[in-house]
């Protein structure tokens, strides 16, 4: 009878302690398990180095107290939105001085590193035309809006997306607002075109978009031609009365004359400065040999004779060339027989890395894209959407 009972305590004894260790392992499975996908919620979650962005932040928040924009929100109390640099700095933007909604091109400056007064002013609800100068009314200093837009136009401005940059906008707001057709729209878009319309002569340009907008249709291969011949006019060139044809008439005057310049020969001898690398490329896709070749026009007297052979305006281009924010480059092919045809110029803004014209015989487009594209692979040239 003892051994039975002291068995039987041995065996509850062993089954206890079996217990026990099955749930020290089932407890320590079980903290595994939490400990794991603590891990792994962590791990999931986005993680920013702080330093970095704190350092963006506290910049930005400095150029508006120095435009005089004090931030609505503290920048410690910012939680980053996005991943890409130009995403995350809209969302601080937004945080710091945006009570309202704003259209996405008045942050373009900012992401520049040129901030103005626009983006703040217009995020804590105020009126865009209380920053456009007034006649008779002192300037100190730039107007944060170069242009002298009407409240129609800004309130077009204000409306506007899709809009690559702040210049464009104000452009496609003064055509909209004076009724300019789409394709007039669709122009005043184009790169050149934002290069030529520099805002220090905004009121010159102004009276050029009206002008544009009350004419109707307009031929597109004719506006960057035109841009340049009006470009090289004085701000007080008059435009009131004349018809396209007689502006026309007058450019094509003025390419002629150019054409036939009186630079002495030395002078157009002098070398611009080439900063990018031409190509030889013969094309496989045929079943002759093509060979194609992309060289920079090197001196003033072959820019005008590229001007001649092409019949464009080419020739007026020679100052941004001497300041050093223009390329021109030409493209041809050389034939099974050894004849050589010109088949566009190219021009290369310095400045933007960026290739802004690309133009056949009488500024028709240009067909060669995949000679284009390979050219400005090599020489990491980004090729405008707006050619």
């Amino acid at each position: 009878m003892r051994v039975d009972e002291s068995l039987k305590k041995k065996f509850f004894a062993q089954k206890m302690e079996q217990k026990r260790l099955k749930e020290l392992a089932a407890a320590k499975s079980l903290a595994e398990a939490q400990a794991k996908e603590q891990a792994l919620r962590q791990s999931s979650k986005r993680t920013f180095p702080k330093s970095t962005f704190d350092v963006d932040i506290n910049r930005l928040e400095v150029w508006g107290r120095n435009l005089g924009y004090p931030p609505m929100r503290k920048a410690s109390d910012w939680r980053p939105v996005g991943k890409a640099p130009a995403t995350l700095t809209r969302s601080a933007l937004t945080h710091l001085f945006c009570r309202y909604p704003v259209a996405g091109h008045f942050y373009e400056p900012w992401l520049e590193g040129d901030p103005n007064a626009l983006l703040p002013h217009l995020g804590s609800g105020k009126s865009l035309y209380a920053l456009v100068p007034k006649p008779g009314v002192p300037q100190f200093g730039p107007p944060a809006v170069p242009w002298p837009l009407t409240r129609k136009q800004c309130h077009i401005l204000t409306t506007l997306t899709g809009m690559p940059d702040l210049q464009t906008a104000y452009r496609v707001a003064i055509a909209q607002d004076f009724g300019a057709p789409r394709a007039v729209q669709q122009m005043l878009m184009n790169t050149r075109v934002g290069a030529l319309l520099a805002h220090n002569r905004a009121p010159f340009w102004y009276r050029v978009i009206q002008w544009l907008a009350g004419q109707g249709m307009f031929p597109a291969d004719q506006l960057l031609p035109l841009l340049d011949f009006l470009d090289s006019r004085g701000d007080d060139y008059d435009l009131k009365g004349r018809t396209v044809d007689s502006l026309l008439k007058a450019m094509r005057d003025w390419h002629r004359d150019l054409n036939v310049s009186k630079v002495d020969l030395s002078a157009r001898q002098v070398p611009y400065e080439i900063r990018h690398r031409p190509l030889e490329y013969e094309d496989p896709n045929f079943g002759r040999p093509l060979i194609y070749n992309i060289l920079p026009v090197k001196n003033y007297g072959a820019l005008i004779e590229e001007g001649r052979k092409m019949h464009h305006c080419v020739a007026s281009y020679h100052p941004s060339i001497l300041r050093g924010s223009t390329e021109i480059w030409s493209m041809s092919v050389l034939d099974a027989g050894l004849e050589r045809t010109r088949l566009a110029t190219i021009e290369v803004s310095v400045l933007d890395k960026r290739i802004v014209q690309f133009r056949g015989p009488c500024n028709a487009p240009a067909k060669d894209w995949h000679i284009l594209n390979r050219w400005a692979s090599i020489n990491n040239l980004q090729v405008s959407e707006w050619l």
